[in-house]
């Protein structure tokens, strides 16, 4: 197994074109090491040997996959590993233009699975052409990367549509259940959980899905008890399973059992180390608890996993106020904002980071800046929507 393999821009176009099945198989046996240390909690080696798989052998999908849905990559790491890897190896049994087009194809693929708080429109070029170009507008996989981006945009009506579609005509696709389940809750949809709940537990005990959804359920009805033990069945069903660890840890913060959601968030940011959203709830358990040095701690660590999450600056800029680094507040809100009309979210969601501004600006003695932005949270409604508040004893 020569090093030419895997660097093949110096090789003749017949031996670039040729597909050495030792690739496949080299590929396979790194993926195969990957899902072996994954079981063993190893997550640093299976992600090594997962990126591995995927500089042997491109479409080893299967490994990229790993990569992206057990966040084992930052949003930035992921976008950095993307544009290293060689779709040019990609193989269409064709001609030159065949081949470009299919290693094209195969990276707009790829663009789809990655974080969606990071280079939106470059996501967006990539779903329009799979959708246009390639007549693929109606593909699961395209429509679950659609809704995860209105998710992150806080459009829930909108992802709560794709998912409905989707789940109508494939009613247990269990790729699709998370965050359908997300999108109930958040539009307080009790019986459509409890149906589902139903359901799935009736057709489909065994899957750690259906006990996710049973817990959800509870959790919208403010059963945190009950609530609490399907979200521990279910991760003890998957012991990866980062929905379940998140709905667990949620119904400790909810009843104010600060300690515990602590420890069960911390659990969670160990076996998913790529994502920021465990770092920025500890973050937000430890600003609650008046924690301002530990609160800022780990929202910096979740600021260097991901740096454009609107909520992640809100709460670092209410650290901020509380430590009275107003200036740094005031900058941190005003990204939130520009952020949040970047990606397109929903301006009602980020009215609690505008009155925040508001505070900020008040206690700098800016009165018409204040002004300005208590009036637009009045103009837009109430000031209560989403993220920590830096008025209270400010």
């Amino acid at each position: 197994m020569g090093n030419g393999r895997l660097d093949g821009k110096g090789n003749s176009e017949e031996a670039v074109r040729e597909i050495d099945p030792d690739i496949k198989y080299e590929a396979a046996m790194c993926y195969l090491r990957g899902l072996c240390f994954s079981k063993q909690n190893a997550f640093d080696r299976a992600k090594e040997c997962y990126m591995d798989a995927v500089r042997i052998d491109v479409q080893c999908f299967e490994a990229f996959d790993q990569l992206t849905k057990n966040c084992l990559l930052s949003p930035e790491e992921e976008w950095s590993f993307l544009e290293s890897l060689d779709f040019d190896t990609v193989n269409a049994h064709s001609t030159t233009d065949s081949s470009q087009e299919a290693a094209q194809f195969t990276k707009m693929l790829y663009t789809t699975r990655l974080s969606k708080y990071k280079n939106p429109a470059d996501f967006s070029n990539a779903v329009d052409s799979l959708s246009q170009h390639y007549n693929l507008a109606s593909n699961p996989d395209i429509l679950l990367s659609k809704a995860e981006l209105l998710f992150t945009q806080c459009r829930f009506k909108q992802a709560l549509a794709i998912t409905a579609k989707v789940l109508d005509t494939d009613e247990y696709n269990f790729s699709f259940l998370p965050l359908h389940l997300a999108c109930l809750h958040e539009l307080h949809q009790p019986n459509a959980l409890f149906l589902l709940a139903h359901r799935l537990a009736d057709a489909y005990p065994e899957e750690p899905a259906t006990w996710l959804a049973v817990g959800v359920y509870y959790l919208s009805i403010r059963e945190i008890a009950n609530a609490r033990r399907f979200f521990s069945k279910a991760s003890m069903m998957d012991p990866h399973f980062g929905p379940a660890w998140i709905g667990f840890a949620h119904t400790f913060a909810l009843e104010g059992e600060h300690d515990q959601a602590i420890a069960a968030y911390g659990t969670a940011a160990r076996l998913f180390q790529g994502t920021h959203l465990p770092q920025l709830f500890l973050g937000m358990q430890h600003l609650q608890l008046n924690n301002m040095t530990l609160a800022q701690e780990y929202l910096i660590t979740a600021h260097g996993l991901c740096d454009s999450d609107p909520l992640l600056l809100n709460e670092m800029g209410v650290v901020f106020y509380h430590l009275d680094h107003l200036a740094d507040a005031v900058q941190l809100f005003q990204k939130s904002l520009r952020i949040a009309q970047e990606i397109d979210s929903d301006p009602q969601v980020w009215l609690a980071t505008r009155a925040n501004l508001g505070h900020a600006y008040r206690r700098q003695h800016q009165w018409s800046r204040a002004l300005r932005e208590f009036e637009e949270v009045a103009r837009r409604g109430s000031g209560t929507a989403g993220g920590g508040s830096a008025g209270k004893g400010g």
